[in-house]
């Protein structure tokens, strides 16, 4: 059981050396098959510019392809040259569309997705790209934080239990991650009936998949959930979350909740999720 094919958000965003570092981490640890992935937002066309609306906008779509192209011919060379002799399984690819788009369907071609946090008070289109991929990809995502410093992930993993579909597939996603783990933490917050009982049912589980995970359950004691986890991140010395996406609809549109918006606004590790 392993990542085979991984694809990395190519971009040029603050912490995007550290996500390929993480992505080569991955590649060498599960002798995979990498994938660098740049989307490119269509040219965008203001309103009407009355009669000059025709030549003016066909230049402004011109000038935002040719700035597009260059872009990402530049990331390219940055891939191919961070690469070029590492000896590994790699490849290139650039599509012009709506980035979550873009990510979302490639990702469901392969194990695992990573991408990037976000710059910090972004709305859009950091914060909506990383919503949309998630719960739109139908593949597991890991996010990687825009600071800090990630030459590996997944040594030691907390595991975000709930007794949930999307908890299930998060932890059913990270197998392969938690199998290679030196340590993984199952935790569960504020279970029903006050006990171990589910977390060590799921840990059972885990043990036939040859994980040995340390299992209990805390007290958020009128603490944010988003904050219980990051607490417990800390507390253990995760280098890795994993956790169900929770959402919600409002307005026809499936929005993140609470606590998977909180760990993801403010991650310390890089965080593997799947809705």
């Amino acid at each position: 059981m392993s990542f085979k094919t991984i694809v990395v958000h190519v971009d040029a965003d603050t912490n995007r050396d550290e996500r390929l570092n993480l992505a080569e981490e991955f590649v060498r640890r599960h002798d995979g098959h990498l994938i660098g992935l740049h989307p490119s937002e269509p040219p965008y066309l203001p309103p009407s510019l009355g009669e000059l609306a025709g030549p003016v906008e066909a230049d402004m779509v011109e000038a935002q392809r040719k700035a597009a192209e260059s872009r990402a011919e530049e990331l390219h060379r940055v891939f191919e040259e961070r690469f070029q002799a590492a000896g590994l399984s790699v490849e290139w690819r650039a599509e012009e569309g709506e980035p979550s788009t873009v990510l979302a369907r490639h990702g469901r071609y392969a194990d695992l997705l990573l991408i990037p946090q976000g710059e910090e008070g972004a709305v859009f289109p950091d914060a909506s790209l990383v919503e949309r991929v998630i719960l739109d990809g139908g593949c597991p995502v890991m996010v990687v934080p825009r600071s800090g410093r990630f030459a590996t992930a997944g040594r030691t993993v907390l595991v975000a239990w709930k007794d949930s579909r999307e908890s299930a597939r998060a932890v059913r996603a990270a197998l392969p991650l938690m199998v290679d783990a030196d340590k993984v933490v199952l935790l569960q917050v504020d279970p029903p009936d006050g006990s171990d009982a589910q977390v060590i049912d799921k840990a059972t589980h885990l043990a036939r998949h040859g994980v040995n995970a340390d299992a209990h359950h805390t007290v958020a004691a009128g603490v944010p959930i988003g904050e219980v986890l990051l607490s417990s991140v800390a507390d253990h010395g995760a280098d890795c979350l994993v956790m169900g996406a929770y959402g919600h609809t409002r307005l026809r549109e499936w929005v993140l909740g609470g606590a998977t918006r909180s760990v993801l606004e403010s991650m310390t590790v890089p965080t593997l999720l799947s809705s």
